[in-house]
C-alpha cells in the first residue's frame, strides 16, 4: 500500500440538489463504507481515506465521501436534522440501480465518522427512516474522534465569552429568531443561534461526548446503538480534549453504547489521525472488522493478514546503538560511537570503554585454554615443576594430616605425586623414609633417562 495522499481515482455522483458523493475503491459495489468528517470538514476530512479506500477494496466495498449541506463551513446554519435528511437522499440513491447506475444496488452499509461525524452517524441510527431501514443493513458504525464541541470551545475561548453568547442565543430561540447568526466561529464559519446552542450548550443536540455527562445521560445519547457494532476509536493525544480524559471517557461510551461496542485507544495518536502509525494500526482495525477478525482475501488460497504501512521516517538504522540517529535530520550523537562492521565482537567491546587485555584479568582469546590460566595470577612454566608432593611439617601439623600431600597446579598429574596413606599405627618418621625412598627412586630413574638419551 501507498503512503498517505496521493491520486485517489474514483466516480463523482450527483444524489440530490446541489448534493454530491465521491465513491472510491470497488466501484458499483453492494457493500460501502461511508465516510463522514467533522466541522469544516468535505471531501477528504482525514489523511486515513485514501488509505482505508485502498484497504477496503480488497474486501469488495466502496467509499463513499458525500457532501452534506453542512459541509465545509456551512455547519454553522445547519442541523444534524438536517444531515439525516440528505443522508436518507444519499442511501435513496444508492439503493436504486437505475438512478445510480450501479449493478448492484447497495444493501450492505459501514459508516465512519470523524469528530462532529461521529455526531451526524449516531443521530443518523437514531432517527433512520423506515423507507431506507428496509433497504439497508448498517453493519458497523466507527467513531473516530468521538469529542465534545462544548469542550473543544472551552479550550480554545474564555469561558465569560462563551456564557454571553449563549445567553444571546438562548434569547434570540425565545424570540424565534434562530436562523440569526450569533457567532463567526474561528473566523470564517457564522454559526446561528440554533445551531450554537445545539454544539455549546450542556445537553444540546450534539452534545453526546462530554466527559462531564453522567451514565444515564450518555445511556439516553448513546443506548439506541446497542443493537449495531461500534467501534469507539479514541486519541491519546487528542488536542481538542482536556487532559487525562481518556482512556476513561472511551470506557463509558463504549458502555453506554451497549455490549457490542468495543474500544480502539490510539496512545500516541492526533485528532486526525495524522501519522502513518496511527493511520495504519486504525486502518488494520476497521477493515477486520468489517467482516469478523479474519484478514483480507486476496484472490484464491489462504487469506493473508493485511499489511499496513511502515513509517520509515523515525526508523533506526540496523546495527546502530539506540541514540544513533533517531531521525532524519537530526545530528548524529558525539558520544555515541559506532561499532566498527566486521565479522564477530570487536577487541575490546565488553565495556562501552576501550579497554586492553591487560586491563581485563581475562585469558586472551585463542584456541583452547592457555597454560597457567587456572588461577588469574599469570604464572610461568618454570613455577610448575612436576615435584614430588612434599608432606606438610609446619609446627601445628598434627596426625590428621601427616599423610597429605602438597603439590602445584600444572597439566595432568605431575610424577610422584601418588597419594601416600597413613598406614595404621604408622609415625611421621616413617612417612619420611618412605618419602626419602621414592625420591632416591625417581632420581635414578632420571638419570637412567638422561643416560639413554645420550647414548642415542
Amino acid at each position: 500500500m501507498a503512503e498517505n495522499g496521493g491520486v485517489l481515482g474514483g466516480v463523482l455522483h450527483e444524489y440530490g440538489e446541489k448534493l454530491h458523493a465521491f465513491e472510491s475503491g470497488e466501484i458499483g459495489s453492494n457493500k460501502v463504507v461511508v465516510v463522514l468528517g467533522g466541522l469544516t470538514d468535505g471531501l477528504l476530512a482525514c489523511k486515513y481515506v485514501p488509505v482505508l479506500s485502498r484497504a477496503v477494496q480488497l474486501k469488495g466495498y466502496a467509499v463513499i465521501q458525500p457532501l452534506l449541506s453542512s459541509s465545509y463551513n456551512m455547519f454553522g446554519t445547519n442541523t444534524l436534522l438536517k444531515d439525516v435528511e440528505d443522508l436518507t437522499k444519499l442511501f435513496s440513491y444508492l439503493t436504486t440501480t437505475e438512478s445510480s447506475g450501479r449493478k448492484k444496488a447497495v444493501d450492505q452499509v459501514v459508516m465512519v465518522g470523524h469528530s462532529t461525524g461521529c455526531q451526524i452517524c449516531v443521530y443518523f441510527c437514531l432517527r433512520l427512516p423506515k423507507e431506507i431501514k428496509s433497504r439497508i443493513n448498517v453493519k458497523m458504525v466507527v467513531l473516530q474522534g468521538p469529542i465534545s464541541d462544548r469542550e473543544a470551545l472551552g479550550l480554545e475561548m474564555p469561558e465569560k465569552e462563551i456564557k454571553s453568547l449563549l445567553i444571546k442565543a438562548k434569547s434570540l430561540m425565545e424570540e424565534k429568531r434562530n436562523k440569526e447568526i450569533v457567532h463567526l466561529l474561528y473566523g470564517i464559519a457564522p454559526v446561528n443561534a440554533e445551531r450554537f446552542l445545539d454544539l455549546f450548550s450542556k445537553g444540546g443536540r450534539d452534545d453526546m461526548f462530554s466527559s462531564d455527562l453522567s451514565d444515564e445521560e450518555l445511556g439516553n445519547a448513546l443506548g439506541h446503538m446497542s443493537k449495531l457494532k461500534t467501534i469507539v476509536a479514541v486519541s491519546g493525544r487528542d488536542e481538542y480534549v482536556p487532559l487525562n480524559t481518556y482512556p476513561k471517557l472511551a470506557d463509558r461510551l463504549a458502555a453506554a453504547a451497549g455490549t457490542n461496542a468495543e474500544v480502539l485507544f490510539l496512545k500516541n495518536a492526533d485528532h486526525g489521525l495524522s501519522s502513518n502509525s496511527a493511520t495504519n494500526e486504525f486502518v488494520n482495525f476497521v477493515v477486520n472488522r468489517c467482516e469478523g477478525t479474519g484478514g483480507i482475501k486476496r484472490g484464491r488460497g489462504r487469506p493473508k493478514k493485511f499489511k499496513p504501512e511502515i513509517d520509515n521516517s523515525a526508523k533506526r538504522p540496523r546495527g546502530r546503538p539506540k541514540g544513533w540517529r533517531k531521525f532524519k535530520n537530526e545530528k548524529i550523537r558525539s558520544d555515541v560511537k559506532a561499532p566498527k562492521r566486521g565479522r564477530g565482537r570487536p577487541k575490546g567491546s565488553l565495556n562501552k570503554s576501550k579497554i586492553s587485555h591487560s586491563d581485563m584479568n581475562e585469558p586472551k582469546p585463542g584456541r583452547g585454554r592457555p597454560r597457567g590460566s587456572l588461577n588469574k595470577k599469570k604464572r610461568s612454566h618454570s613455577d610448575m615443576k612436576y615435584s614430588v608432593g612434599r608432606i606438610k611439617s609446619s609446627g601445628d601439623a598434627t596426625d590428621s594430616d601427616a599423610g597429605s600431600i602438597e603439590r602445584k597446579k600444572g597439566r595432568g598429574r605431575a610424577i610422584g605425586s601418588l597419594n601416600i596413606l597413613k598406614p595404621p599405627g604408622a609415625s611421621i618418621e616413617e612417612l619420611e623414609e618412605q618419602v626419602a625412598e621414592l625420591e632416591n627412586l625417581l632420581k635414578a630413574k632420571s638419570t637412567k633417562t638422561r643416560l639413554n638419551k645420550i647414548s642415542r
